[in-house]
């Protein structure tokens, strides 16, 4: 008995050094993190990105699979955090899941449904917010998010950014042999990104990798340009690719593209109430530019 005592007596002690180096190093790791962001609750300390083809039982790629974890971390007590994913007709959320300190935390709450801005409803574009309470400094939360891309000619970008400052992001691309997809750096020149690639001599994948340092937040700063002008990010153009030594083609030229704007017309289904309205606006126009200036204009 007096052993068992002793022991658990040595492990008690053991165990309260351990919590209090580990609290040492974290409030020092949040008191260099409030140095560096002086106006930050909560920042992205570690963030993973991998992005993947999947393929039907022809070896014809029908969707890519982005996988991402994102791992928050709190500078202030008492403060919260709003995890931010898009969906929209063309693809879906299949996990979009909260970790506590590596453990399932069935607190907070998530709400999925159409993007709104100033009151105004877009119903073509949907998200799913999980809401990330923080009730001390140094707290972490991490949330896992897996994106499915159902039509690849609307797997278009590869953001480098978020919502908050992220301090170590890596961008992981996937891409087999028979993918013909082209990714175009765009405003990476400005930031501390590094790249770096590698093809497996067996198999033909090509693995790119980015690790981005210190991203900052663009939400809040005034008189920044476009997203295309302002934001580091990756154009994805999804070209086409190859199968049983055919070549199937997706947006590889300028016909490709012009035949996909085209399928909106063919698909779209008007209203009676545009139709009118438009039928109104146009109705004294007596050419085909004149028609145009009275409906936008």
């Amino acid at each position: 008995m007096y052993a068992i005592k002793r022991f658990s007596f040595i492990f008690g002690i053991l165990f309260a050094s351990v919590i209090y180096i580990f609290g040492q190093e974290e409030n020092e790791l949040v008191a260099e993190l409030k140095t560096l962001y002086p106006d930050e609750n909560v920042v992205v300390l570690i963030s993973e990105v991998i992005y993947t083809l999947e393929f039907d039982e022809t070896n014809v790629p029908i969707a890519v699979i982005q996988t991402q974890e994102e791992q928050y971390i709190s500078l202030q007590p008492s403060t919260y955090a709003v995890d931010v994913c898009f969906y929209d007709l063309y693809s879906e959320i299949l996990k979009h899941k909260k970790n506590r300190e590596g453990f399932f935390d069935p607190n907070g709450f998530q709400r999925c449904g159409n993007f709104e801005i100033d009151g105004i409803f877009y119903h073509d574009e949907q998200v799913c917010e999980y809401y990330l309470p923080f009730e001390e400094a140094g707290e972490q939360q991490t949330v896992k998010t897996v994106k499915k891309f159902n039509d690849l000619k609307y797997f278009i970008e590869v953001p480098f950014s978020q919502n908050y400052p992220i301090v170590n992001r890596r961008v992981r691309l996937e891409l087999p042999k028979s993918v013909d997809l082209e990714f175009i750096e765009m405003n990476l020149e400005y930031f501390n990104i590094n790249r770096s690639e590698q093809t497996d001599s067996v198999s033909g994948l090509k693995v790119i990798e980015y690790n981005v340092l210190s991203m900052p937040m663009f939400n809040g700063i005034e008189n920044l340009s476009g997203y295309s002008c302002s934001y580091p990010h990756l154009l994805a153009i999804f070209k086409g690719y190859e199968v049983s030594g055919e070549y199937i083609g997706l947006l590889g030229s300028t016909k490709d593209l012009f035949d996909l704007y085209s399928s909106f017309v063919s698909e779209s289904e008007l209203s009676v109430e545009l139709i009118e309205k438009t039928e109104q606006l146009v109705q004294t126009a007596k050419t085909d530019t004149a028609k145009i200036a009275a409906i936008y204009y």
